[in-house]
């Protein structure tokens, strides 16, 4: 089994990988969302999934990650580390890994998060330590493998995390809040472009805040997806029409998907576009992997 799960998290991100066994899967947190999300939403979503599943506390996660350093991000997962407890029967969750790049531009925001971890005993950004970037090996966990392509190491403070998640045969490109230019670079520098300087993937996550400043026709030519998926709802200029435009057109009538995290008013694509957006009456949108 292999699903993501995008869950309204305001203008931010906040995404929940399953997979493994269908009776007692694994589970990866990609960001926490905002503010205007409400704290409980992660924290709520999570006791579900003990529900869902079947599963005791705490609920266990193979790794957590924080891509990019600001509130879209960060908030939610604050809120969720403070349910980490020292005695594991009170624990609503537990973080077996814990990624993420102390960013200077966010000083405030990322020495709450570092205070959460240290708080909670959380050890952040095994297994090789210092701070994630393209000089990592490849990760596993169980069925999956994580390729971080981003920041360079030279970066890490001041570039979000990107990274190509692989599991069943599927592919997840993870952006963070990165530049076009960036992720090409990553991909490129992890030999993940084919022989022409291109590449596919089954998802791709659009970057948060993307823009028509950061994202160009040529990077959505070359590194193509069958499923983007969108998290925002409106606010803030996001998404930018500008840049669901141009992917439309740089992908000259191929088939493929928009997955939105809220429905996006009068967004109008073309006919090769199927748009597939969260209910109303849902806290989230699921991609069907494997």
């Amino acid at each position: 089994m292999f699903k993501i799960e995008c869950l309204n998290a305001g203008d931010g991100d906040c995404l929940i990988l399953h997979y493994g066994s269908p009776l007692a899967p694994d589970f990866v947190l990609v960001d926490g969302g905002t503010p205007a999300m409400g704290p409980q939403i992660p924290r709520s979503r999570v006791a579900a999934l003990a529900d869902e599943y079947g599963l005791l506390f705490p609920v266990i996660f193979e790794l957590g990650i924080v891509t990019h350093s600001d509130s879209g991000s960060i908030e939610g997962m604050i809120s969720l580390i403070d349910s980490v407890s020292h005695d594991q029967r009170t624990s609503l969750v537990e973080f077996k890994q814990f990624w993420n790049n102390v960013a200077a531009r966010s000083a405030a925001q990322e020495e709450r998060l570092e205070a959460e971890l240290e708080k909670h005993g959380i050890a952040g950004n095994k297994p090789h330590g210092g701070g994630v970037c393209t000089d990592w090996d490849d990760v596993y966990m169980g069925h999956m493998k994580v390729t971080v392509i981003g920041p360079e190491k030279d970066a890490v403070d001041t570039g979000s995390i990107m990274a190509l998640v692989s599991c069943q045969k599927k592919t997840l490109l993870l952006t963070g809040d990165a530049s076009g230019a960036g992720l090409y670079a990553g991909l490129r520098a992890k030999d993940l472009l084919d022989g022409s300087g291109e590449a596919d993937f089954d998802v791709m996550k659009l970057p948060y805040g993307a823009t028509s400043k950061t994202l160009d026709a040529d990077f959505f030519a070359k590194v193509r997806a069958a499923n983007y998926i969108v998290s925002a709802d409106g606010s803030n200029g996001q998404p930018d029409a500008d840049v669901i435009g141009m992917l439309c057109e740089a992908r000259s009538g191929a088939a493929f998907t928009l997955t939105l995290t809220n429905p996006i008013a009068d967004l109008k694509v073309p006919s090769n576009v199927t748009v597939v957006a969260r209910k109303e009456n849902e806290g989230s949108v699921i991609i069907p992997m494997a």
